[in-house]
């Protein structure tokens, strides 16, 4: 999620630049809605702050608004991360923020309708998973000039391409018994990175499936040697794939 700080300090620089509108400039209303959340220490109070936002919409351009919305779910995550219906945010703010920021949050509803992972199952599957993790990647890519994001957006493709490393604690990649390689998640990867050896997701797992040669496509979770080099490898690999999404064409191995 977004670091509420840099993202005021980037709210105040915006807002001072502006031109001031009718009735309430966008910097009076900036100041007024950090001073609400400043004081938000339940629902009722972030609610109270979101409704404020929709109010005095009217005063601000899309940017803006899409900024102090931001600013807002970090402050509601806070307090009570199940307040927030980014069904209902799309809805209100439609017409409010610009374009980018209605398809972020777009990503952000159906990871809340239909999560990847629950109660240590993946929920999902294989195919689905990566489905999502490219879409991810390929917003990114088309919206690099628009710098909001990044913060925002980078948690849900990490959490996406890491589950792909590693599963779910009830969903391994491995087989707790028979110690073998998902045959399922192999032959995916294995068609993908063919047929799309380009970008942050493909490279990574190219990278990832030649581990798995080095093992043989088999491990022994409770062989701790083995199995710390597996979670070592798949952390570094989710960290790659963190830097090459916003850096494409950049060697960032580490």
């Amino acid at each position: 999620m977004l670091k509420g700080l840099g993202l005021f300090f980037t709210l105040i620089l915006t807002v001072i630049a502006s031109t001031a509108c009718m009735g309430q400039s966008p910097n009076d209303v900036a100041a007024d809605f950090a001073a609400l959340l400043d004081d938000a220490s339940t629902s009722e109070d972030v609610y109270s702050a979101e409704s404020f936002l929709l109010d005095k919409a009217r005063y601000l351009n899309k940017e803006q608004t899409g900024e102090l919305l931001l600013l807002w779910e970090d402050y509601a995550n806070k307090i009570d991360n199940s307040y927030i219906d980014y069904t209902d945010i799309i809805n209100k703010y439609k017409t409010l923020i610009p374009d980018y920021m209605q398809t972020m949050f777009q990503f952000k509803d159906i990871e809340q309708k239909s999560p990847i992972i629950s109660e240590a199952s993946l929920l999902v599957s294989w195919s689905e998973l990566l489905d999502r993790t490219i879409r991810i990647e390929d917003y990114i890519s088309e919206n690099l000039d628009h710098p909001l994001i990044k913060d925002d957006i980078l948690w849900l493709y990490g959490k996406y391409m890491h589950t792909l490393l590693i599963g779910a604690s009830n969903t391994p990649v491995f087989d707790y018994k028979t110690s073998a390689f998902s045959e399922e998640l192999r032959s995916l990867i294995e068609t993908y990175i063919t047929r799309h050896p380009d970008g942050a997701t493909s490279q990574t797992l190219a990278e990832y499936y030649k581990y798995l040669e080095s093992v043989k496509f088999s491990l022994r979770y409770d062989d701790k040697n083995e199995s710390a080099k597996f979670f070592e490898t798949c952390n570094r690999l989710k960290s790659e794939a963190e830097k090459r999404v916003f850096m494409p064409g950049k060697d960032v191995r580490e």
